[in-house]
């Protein structure tokens, strides 16, 4: 879902300021290489920052970032609270432009991110479901989005 926050340019420009940050070329930023490269790109930076950063967007626990992982640490909040880009991002689940969300549409709009990964079953996206759906529909509108 965090794609849908970034424009075509600003998905570039994070693309590429990955692959910098990514010495080994291993498609992961590990904490040194952040370390090393906010050093260049920003000066001094104190390895708390770092660590601080790792916690939050480090969301799968492996102790590194992968691509999702860091535009989600780099999306501004601002970003994410914009109106344009919260439709796009619901348009994004919402394939069959009803005005709702549905479970098959959750479970095919996170599809990309569960792909292979046997962690993820139905019961995790019926609690999604649930959790989002306010007024106990079955169905996630604009408003609960």
């Amino acid at each position: 879902m965090v794609h849908q926050l970034f424009t075509n340019d600003e998905l570039d420009d994070q693309k590429k300021l990955f692959a910098k940050l990514d010495r080994n070329k291993d498609g992961m930023l590990q904490r040194d290489e952040l370390i090393d490269g906010f050093r260049e790109i920003y000066g001094e930076v104190v390895e708390q920052e770092v660590d601080e950063i790792m916690a939050l967007a480090d969301l799968n626990g492996n102790g590194e970032l992968d691509y999702s992982e860091w535009l989600v640490a780099t999306t501004k909040k601002a970003d994410i609270y914009n109106s344009n880009k919260l439709k796009q991002a619901f348009q994004y689940f919402d394939r069959d432009n009803s005005g709702t969300i549905t479970l098959e549409e959750l479970k095919h709009g996170l599809g990309g991110i569960c792909e292979g990964d046997n962690q993820y079953d139905e019961a995790m996206f019926a609690d999604i479901l649930a959790e989002v759906d306010i007024n106990g529909d079955g169905e996630i509108d604009f408003t609960e989005f």
